[in-house]
């Protein structure tokens, strides 16, 4: 079952050139997706665009079929589709723990947020004994689950991740993207831009290339990691930016 579907974006900042051009998406309701593809293909930019961030030229983003395009940020979380940008947005001077419930500020029962409480502190038991520890004092990787924590607060059924790897060494990557399958496990639609195509694909069931603004190809994750074209388009680009690189 389709839960989330773009039909042809056409995004971009400011007066600046388009970056989306057009492109179709749709996504499984209970799968790993991994978007891949070379800098500036407008990975990110897709995901600013679902979570209303990025205003759309044209198109439309439908959740559940309802279209939620034009809706306020706060809106489409509301809605249950939720963000966790490349920065993390974490407030540095407050507390792991009201950075947590901050993630529940739509919610007003007491005993609701305290049981989301006990379910993302037992998915990330790291973080329990540094409850009220600054943010800011929290290692790249700690950090990196109290972002996604925070974002499971809402309970939201669709969980967008925008290079969850960045900055972390191997051994808390492989923690993060344990984490991300359980998540599937309980019934999250997981959407992730990772620049380590490997590792994302290995995690994923369904893999998109972009390029350019558009959708390149997709189908099976095990199936992309092993198509020449994406061999081709990586080792293209970079020959580009440098002569000297042979494919």
């Amino acid at each position: 079952m389709v839960i989330l579907e773009l039909e042809k974006i056409t995004a971009g900042y400011g007066m600046g050139p388009d970056i989306l051009n057009g492109i179709s998406v749709r996504f499984e309701a209970g799968l790993i997706h991994c978007l891949i593809g070379p800098n500036g293909a407008g990975k990110s930019t897709l995901l600013r665009v679902i979570a209303g961030l990025l205003r759309l030229r044209s198109g439309r983003v439908l959740l559940d079929g309802k279209v939620i395009s034009g809706m306020r940020p706060d809106q489409i979380l509301a809605l249950g589709a939720c963000l966790i940008p490349q920065d993390r947005c974490l407030f540095p001077d407050m507390t792991v723990r009201e950075n947590l419930l901050m993630g529940a500020y739509i919610e007003r029962d007491r005993r609701q947020i305290s049981r989301r409480m006990e379910e993302v502190l037992a998915l990330f038991p790291e973080i329990q004994r540094k409850l009220d520890q600054r943010a800011g004092a929290l290692s790249g990787g700690e950090q990196q689950m109290v972002a996604i924590a925070r974002g499971l607060m809402i309970q939201p059924r669709v969980m967008m991740l925008d290079e969850p790897s960045l900055g972390l060494a191997p051994l808390v990557v492989d923690r993060i993207f344990e984490a991300i399958r359980h998540l599937k496990e309980r019934g999250i639609t997981i959407i992730i831009v990772e620049q380590n195509v490997r590792k994302g694909l290995a995690y994923a069931d369904w893999g998109y290339v972009l390029d350019m603004g558009r959708l390149s190809f997709e189908g099976p994750a095990p199936e992309v990691i092993r198509d020449p074209r994406l061999q081709e388009l990586y080792l293209g680009r970079l020959a580009l930016a440098n002569p000297e690189v042979r494919a």
